[in-house]
């Protein structure tokens, strides 16, 4: 992986993690690869999105009246995404450890983000918040988001350090 790659990461604590930094150790011995974390990352926000949905919290009653299910929900949807942010974390860390770099690779680090980007805050507008319009819109930001970083990338940027200290 190339040095502009590696500096092109986000700063994530957990990555020093004696936890992290052993599991991603296995993977890369057993010969995981990094494109396989990335879609497993993905499938979980899929099933954490549908979760969401399937909540009635949107649907009337509020918080307070959240049944057994739609609170089981909810914490199933909260732990597929932190899956995912593992996941997301694992595959560049395997993928360095690994010494594996590609075009595919690195087109598999980003469309499962924004599928998991979508499948969350679609979710979370259609049964948490009841606003199907809200939800499609935050996705439809966050791919912009994305896509203008990248736009940047390609137009002559990519030598630019990003700036991940936040607004």
């Amino acid at each position: 992986m190339s040095e502009e790659m590696v500096q092109d990461r986000r700063p994530i604590a957990s990555r020093n993690a004696g936890w992290a930094i052993a599991l991603t150790g296995e993977l890369a011995r057993r010969g995981v690869s990094a494109n396989a974390i990335s879609v497993m990352g993905m499938v979980a926000c899929l099933m954490g999105g549908a979760a969401l949905v399937w909540t009635g919290v949107g649907r009337g009653g509020g918080a307070e009246g959240l049944a057994v299910m739609d609170r089981g929900l909810l914490l199933f949807a909260a732990v597929m995404c932190q899956v995912r942010l593992v996941c997301n974390m694992l595959d560049g860390m395997v993928a360095i450890a690994r010494g594996v770099a590609s075009p595919v690779g690195a087109l598999y680090n980003e469309l499962p983000d924004r599928v998991s980007d979508i499948a969350i805050l679609v979710g979370l507008g259609y049964g948490v918040m009841g606003d199907r319009e809200l939800g499609w819109i935050a996705a439809l930001l966050a791919v912009l988001t994305a896509y203008v970083r990248a736009a940047v990338k390609v137009s002559g940027g990519a030598g630019m350090a990003q700036d991940f200290c936040g607004p």
